[in-house]
C-alpha cells in the first residue's frame, strides 16, 4: 500500500509517512477527513499563531470538490504538490548555482601545479598541537581582540575618601568591558581548569601506574576546584551584587 501510494503522490517513503503521521494528528476523530475546528485545535496545540480567515484559506485550498470538509486523498493530493513544488525549486536554484560556479572555469583555465612540501615542513607531535590549542585558548578567552582593538590600560586606579589613589586590576560594573591584567588572570583560571579536565582525560590511559593515576586524578581536581574558586571570585569582584 505504501509503494502504491507513493507512486500515486511522487512522495519518498518518509515523506509519505510524515504526512500521514501529520494528518492523524489533526484528525482527532479519526473520521478521514480535517474540519475547520480541527485545523484549529492542531495549530492551537502547537503555539502557531493564525486567524480564521487563515484557516478558511487554507482549507479551501485542500478542498478540491467543495463539501466543506477535506478528505485524506486531498490533504495527501495538496501536500504533494507543495512537496514537489519545494523540491523543484531547491534543484533549479541548484543547477544555477553550479552554472554560476562553473562560468569562471569556462573562461580561465587552472594551471597543472605540481606542488612539492618543503622537506624543513614536518607533521607536528600531539604534544605541540596541544600547546597551540592551549595557547590559542588562552589568548582567545584573554580577550586579546578586544585588547587590541579597545587598547585599554593594563590596570585601573580608584580615589578612596583621603584622596589615595589605588591600583585596581578588575574594571567593576562593565561587563563588556576589561583591563588587561584582568583578562590575562581570568584566562590562565580557564586554562587551567581546561588542563585540569584534560589530565582527568589522561588517566583512563591502559597500564598507568597506579600512583601515577593517582596523582593525575588529584592534579586534576586541584586545578579544576582552583579554577572554579577564583572565577567565582572574579565575578563577584565584577560584579559586587551577582551571585548574592
Amino acid at each position: 500500500m505504501a509503494g502504491k501510494e507513493t507512486n500515486m503522490y511522487g512522495l519518498r517513503p518518509d515523506q509519505l509517512y510524515e504526512l500521514q503521521t501529520a494528518f492523524h494528528q489533526i484528525d482527532t476523530d479519526h473520521n478521514g477527513y480535517i474540519s475547520g475546528d480541527e485545523m484549529r485545535t492542531c495549530l492551537y496545540r502547537n503555539n502557531i499563531g493564525y486567524s480564521d480567515a487563515d484557516v478558511q484559506r487554507v482549507l479551501a485550498q485542500m478542498d478540491f470538490n467543495r463539501d466543506g470538509r477535506v478528505s485524506y486523498d486531498e490533504y495527501m493530493g495538496f501536500m504533494a504538490k507543495i512537496y514537489r513544488g519545494l523540491f523543484d525549486l531547491i534543484i533549479k536554484r541548484v543547477k544555477t548555482m553550479e552554472g554560476l560556479y562553473r562560468l569562471p572555469f569556462n573562461v580561465v583555465q587552472c594551471p597543472n601545479l605540481k606542488l612539492k612540501k618543503p622537506s624543513w615542513i614536518r607533521k607536528p607531535s600531539n604534544t605541540m598541537v596541544l600547546f597551540g590549542l592551549l595557547v590559542s585558548y588562552f589568548l582567545v578567552t584573554a580577550g586579546v581582540i578586544y585588547d587590541i582593538i579597545v587598547e585599554p590600560p593594563s590596570v585601573g586606579s580608584t580615589t578612596d575618601e583621603y584622596g589615595h589613589h589605588k591600583p585596581v586590576a578588575f574594571m567593576a560594573w562593565r561587563i563588556n568591558g576589561q583591563y588587561i591584567m584582568e583578562g590575562l588572570a581570568a584566562a590562565f583560571m580557564f586554562t587551567l581548569g581546561g588542563l585540569g579536565f584534560i589530565l582527568l582525560d589522561q588517566t583512563n590511559k591502559p597500564n598507568m601506574p597506579r600512583l601515577n593515576r593517582v596523582l593525575m586524578i588529584l592534579c586534576s581536581f586541584i586545578f579544576i576546584l582552583v579554577a572554579y574558586c577564583a572565577t567565582k571570585i572574579f565575578i563577584r569582584i565584577k560584579m559586587p551584587s551577582y551571585l548574592s
